[in-house]
Parts: C-alpha cells; structure tokens; sequence
C-alpha cells in the first residue's frame, strides 16, 4: 500500500517522524569503523535522502501504518538495506535473529519489545508465533 500526499494521516505521521528523528536513526548509532564502511559502499544520494520507515512491515501489520512508534527515519541506502533482508553494514543476507537485532539497536530494546507485542497482539492467533517471515 502506497501512501501519497493525498493521505493526510500519513503526511502527519512523517512530519512529527521528521521531526523527532531529525537524521537517519541507524547512522546516528554506528560505531566511526561502521560508519566508514557504510560511506565507502553506499552512494551519497542514497545516504543524503531521508525515509520514513516501519519497523514491523506494513505488509505483514497493516494495524501499525499510522503508528508514530512503528515509524523511524532512515536513509534511503539503509531502508532498502533493510526491507531487502541485507545488513546495512556488511551487505550479506540477515537473520530473521540479525534483523530483529538490528531493529532493537536503532529503536531500542525497550521500544522494540513493545512495538513487538502490539504487532502480534492484534493477528489472528494462527499468526501470533513468531517473526516476520
């Protein structure tokens, strides 16, 4: 589901994102070795453009689309990263365990629990299980 500028719900959630997280969420946390590796790999266009991006896929939880905790702003090189299974740092394929991991470093251990349990809170029980694939 793409969400445009005729969504004003969605315009809302990017703007207090934009707000709150002012930069890219993943790049603020890398370490100065994580970072130059990531500078040297990924093309500035793609490090210089901003995303909002959701933590649990609106594919899987469309309950969370317009959840602000589900949101965070990412560059565009480490959201696609991301939505495409690949370690931003590294470019090897990741774990479901590695993807989770990587999400609870950007958002936090405590926020990631949270946003988890109300993702899978609100599946049908046949769905409750586990992770993301």
């Amino acid at each position: 589901m793409r969400r445009g500028l005729e969504d004003e719900k969605w315009q809302e959630v990017k703007e207090k994102v934009y707000k709150r997280d002012k930069t890219c969420r993943f790049l603020a946390i890398m370490t100065w070795a994580e970072s130059k590796r990531i500078m040297k790999k990924a093309p500035a266009k793609l490090l210089n453009t901003l995303d909002p991006a959701h933590v649990f896929p609106v594919s899987l939880f469309p309950h969370l689309v317009y959840d602000v905790e589900n949101v965070v702003l990412l560059c565009r090189y480490v959201h696609e990263c991301l939505d495409s299974g690949k370690n931003p740092i590294t470019g090897d394929s990741l774990t479901e365990e590695e993807h989770e991991n990587l999400w609870m470093r950007i958002i936090g251990e405590a926020r990631y629990t949270k946003l988890r349990q109300k993702a899978y809170s609100q599946l049908p029980t046949a769905y409750r299980g586990g992770g993301l694939c």
